[in-house]
């Protein structure tokens, strides 16, 4: 092998200390390059008069001017959360994620860009460090975030020491489905989330816990025999009810964030197993409650009083008043729902590919609601919404689906921002 025989310079000094210089200052790895480079050029030799920048003042310097200089970049290279939570779980590129032997359903998958993390995006990021235990495993809450649409995504840890294996019977693409049909050690029927009811939210909300819609995902590549890294996506607003009434319509403006500030949420783990009579018994347990206090800013969208869109960086809910060809929330079917961003780019949410039996959803998962008529989406990647322009949406009532050579009861909307 061939030595390099080169007498090391003042530059050769400051990179080969460099790592030691860098871990004394618990810098991140992730953002390492550029304070190298930044570095090294602070404690080259002087060519005038004066002394070379001592390294570890030079490192620091550098981290101070990456900081400044980009300090979005820094927050999201230095919080793991944006990663965990937006960066595909170990997935990359178009997926298959569901469909038939006749149709295909893909998602898009792609890495984090730290262009479309906000200083309000990223400033909302909260520790909850809660953790609750049941039937051998304990569920460890790491960081959270939460949008004005009540939308967002928390970060957790699913432990047991006997294995994991019997929460991952289910699933695919590391979707996190931990139904179990047998019960007993070493299994769980549900890992979910609780607001209050909205019935009695005001109140002691301990007695009346309704659990959310919420869908969760493990990194394919933190599996381990007895753990698994994850992130359950959410949506934290059921419909407004009151007592003895059920649902009795959408939330006021603001009434629903003011719910969750003042309740907040708490996690569930239920698990069944059998008695000496053969008698199928339930367990819970529950974890102390997390009082969200920031909320990510969404943007809305209108075209007239046929509908109103509401985009945050990772969740979009739409509402169509009367439904844009008559009739209620169970009358329509969205095909394409688009957004066009100020660089012309665009983004799909939701695609009939036109002229395949292929689907696009680039959506954690949809849930629609008769009340108020709408259909809220949490995006697989991040966006920056203060870029989106306008939102396209086409779609058809169930008339149309039945005959797809026409167009009855067809519609397309292209919403503009609100004032």
């Amino acid at each position: 092998m061939m030595r390099d025989m080169r007498q090391p310079d003042a530059t050769d000094t400051v990179l080969t200390d460099f790592a030691e210089a860098l871990d004394c200052l618990h810098a991140s790895n992730a953002w390492e390059d550029e304070v190298r480079v930044r570095a090294a050029k602070s404690g080259r030799r002087p060519r005038r008069r004066g002394a070379a920048v001592p390294l570890a003042l030079a490192v620091a310097l550098a981290l101070v001017v990456v900081a400044a200089t980009g300090g979005v970049a820094y927050a999201v290279a230095s919080n793991p959360f944006f990663q965990e939570a937006f960066g595909g779980h170990g997935l990359s590129g178009r997926q298959r994620v569901g469909g038939t032997d006749e149709a295909s359903v893909y998602t898009d998958f792609e890495p984090v860009d730290p262009a479309a993390i906000s200083d309000d995006v990223a400033g909302a990021v909260e520790d909850v460090n809660l953790s609750v235990e049941g039937n051998g495993f304990t569920l460890t809450l790491g960081q959270m975030i939460v949008d004005e649409n009540g939308c967002g995504s928390v970060t957790f840890k699913l432990t047991n020491p006997d294995g994991i294996a019997g929460v991952l019977e289910y699933g695919g693409n590391g979707a996190f489905v931990p139904t179990s049909d047998k019960g007993g050690p070493g299994t769980l029927d549900l890992v979910t989330m609780q607001v209050p009811d909205p019935a009695y939210w005001d109140s002691e909300w301990s007695l009346y816990g309704n659990s959310i819609s919420e869908r969760s995902y493990y990194d394919v590549d933190s599996v381990t025999d007895t753990s698994l890294n994850g992130t359950m996506y959410f949506n934290l607003i059921p419909p407004r009810t009151e007592a003895n009434q059920g649902a009795v319509g959408p939330w006021a403006p603001g009434e629903a964030i003011a719910m969750l500030r003042h309740s907040g949420v708490r996690w569930r783990l239920c698990w069944h197993d059998g008695d000496e009579q053969g008698n199928t018994v339930e367990h819970e347990a529950l974890s102390d409650v997390f009082k969200p206090s920031s909320f990510v800013s969404a943007r809305t969208f209108t075209a007239g009083d046929q509908a109103t869109v509401s985009v945050s960086p990772f969740s979009m809910v739409v509402t169509l008043g009367d439904g844009p060809t008559g009739g209620s929330r169970d009358e329509w079917l969205v095909d394409r729902l688009v957004l066009t961003m100020a660089d012309g780019s665009t983004e799909v949410v939701e695609d009939d590919v036109p002229g395949t039996s292929e689907r696009v959803f680039n959506t954690y998962y949809s849930f629609g609601s008769n009340v108020g008529n709408q259909i809220t989406y949490l995006f697989v990647n991040l966006l920056d919404a203060s870029q989106v322009v306008s939102v396209d949406i086409a779609g058809r009532s169930p008339d149309a689906s039945d005959n797809p050579e026409g167009d009855e009861g067809a519609f397309s909307l292209t919403l503009t921002p609100e004032g």
